[in-house]
């Protein structure tokens, strides 16, 4: 899913898809993604790009933990990605 937003001449674009699944919810067993955002404007260029972790349908991941496929549990810190998917 790519979604783009513009708000004072800065947009924002946020994309995952099915490959980017790194595991699911320790809460709902949901499938949980990590999602690339990128902010970006035709006067400033790149200004930021960063990762994190979302639901299905593009909404931030709030609980502080999740599992990966191999059973693990990592740590998010404020919704975005520890630094072993970095």
């Amino acid at each position: 899913m790519t979604a783009y937003t513009e708000k004072r001449g800065i947009t924002t674009k946020r994309e995952f898809s099915e490959c980017d699944a790194i595991g699911w919810s320790v809460l709902d067993c949901a499938t949980i993604y990590q999602c690339t955002t990128t902010e970006f404007s035709i006067a400033r260029g790149l200004i930021n790009q960063y990762r994190q972790v979302v639901n299905q349908d593009g909404s931030e991941y709030k609980p502080s933990v999740f599992r990966t496929y191999s059973n693990a549990i990592i740590s998010t810190y404020y919704g975005t990605l520890a630094s072993i998917f970095n």
